[in-house]
């Protein structure tokens, strides 16, 4: 890639490709400069960022809802893994709270809950 030098492009421009993109990376392949570079001229100009990253999957349940909910089917986690197919790792790390779940060993906890015929309300409770 060539060295792309700041006196190249106005700070509008340098603004409208951050705009039009939406983000530093995007603004980066717009002008043709690498990540850093782009994060460096926003800093430079006082662009006001964007959030983005990582966000935090929005939970059916909660790890102590599903230990309860185990728990009065009388199943112990090594057969609620099992039946699950979800690793017993994350399982006992959810019902700790420790962690969370990937979306796709929520789906197969909740479908397994929804064979034994058990529904979440949303004051925490279970039937």
């Amino acid at each position: 890639m060539p060295i792309t030098k700041r006196c190249q492009f106005t700070d509008n421009e340098i603004k409208n490709a951050y705009e039009e993109a939406g983000s530093l990376s995007g603004m980066a392949e717009r002008l043709n400069i690498t990540y850093p570079t782009a994060a460096t001229w926003a800093h430079e100009l006082g662009l006001t960022l964007k959030n983005q990253g990582y966000n935090k999957p929005a939970l059916e349940i909660t790890g102590l809802q599903c230990r309860h909910a185990r728990e009065y089917l009388g199943l112990t986690r090594d057969v609620f893994c099992a039946q699950s197919n979800v690793s017993k790792t994350a399982i006992r790390e959810f019902e700790l709270g420790n962690s969370t779940l990937r979306k796709g060993n929520m789906d197969k906890v909740m479908e397994l809950f929804k064979r034994y015929r058990v529904t979440f309300n949303s004051d925490g409770t279970f039937e």
